[in-house]
């Protein structure tokens, strides 16, 4: 699956070797950073949403900007 950065800057090629998780508020790929949300929990709801759109087989994964 391709993920966009929230600054719209990257593409990723994000398969599940690579490790994903939450920083503080920040959601990280490997060694980058690709989202800043408000909160802890915003960012834990859109890593669940990414990995619910994976396992649906999309090929294309957009991070909300909010």
């Amino acid at each position: 699956m391709k993920i966009m950065t929230q600054d719209k800057t990257r593409v990723l090629n994000f398969k599940m070797t690579y490790i994903s998780y939450v920083s503080k508020n920040r959601i990280c790929e490997g060694d980058f950073g690709i989202a800043e949300y408000a909160s802890p929990e915003r960012a834990k709801e859109v890593l669940n949403d990414m990995f619910q759109k994976y396992a649906a087989g999309e090929k294309v994964y957009i991070m909300p900007e909010e």
